[in-house]
């Protein structure tokens, strides 16, 4: 459980309101929470890359007045990014990711998931430099 907590840590969280760009850079994406307004049903759009006219990776859709929470284990990996088209009737997204900055798993020779805890399937060395 310490493990889990001490990359919780590292996680960034955000809120978001209205359509734009998340992160610009590489990062592992771990929940998304969307709750819809009493207007009607909520939807959002999470792309690979900076804007909306990228790859949409995941759809959400929440009920009137209630949330659409989601877990992702494994994590998604967006290594362009992430742009967020927000629908109507959205009353926010809270995202939680892991932004890899300018680290390039191709460039330092080592598998993606050498990066990942183990208790994501990855190698004991990657928990040290998560």
């Amino acid at each position: 459980m310490q493990e889990f907590l001490e990359l919780c840590k590292t996680f960034a969280r955000h809120r978001f309101t209205a359509s734009g760009p998340v992160n610009q850079t590489p990062a592992f994406l771990f929940s998304a929470h969307l709750v819809a307004g009493s207007g009607g049903i909520a939807t959002a759009t999470l792309h690979n890359g900076q804007g909306a006219a990228t790859e949409a990776l995941v759809d959400l859709t929440a009920p009137q007045g209630l949330a659409d929470p989601r877990y992702f284990v494994p994590p998604i990996y967006f290594d362009r990014g992430i742009y967020l088209t927000l629908g109507t009737h959205a009353t926010a997204l809270l995202l939680q990711f892991r932004q890899l900055g300018d680290f390039q798993p191709s460039a330092e020779k080592r598998p993606l998931k050498s990066y990942l805890p183990s208790w994501l399937g990855g190698s004991p060395r990657g928990e040290k430099n998560i």
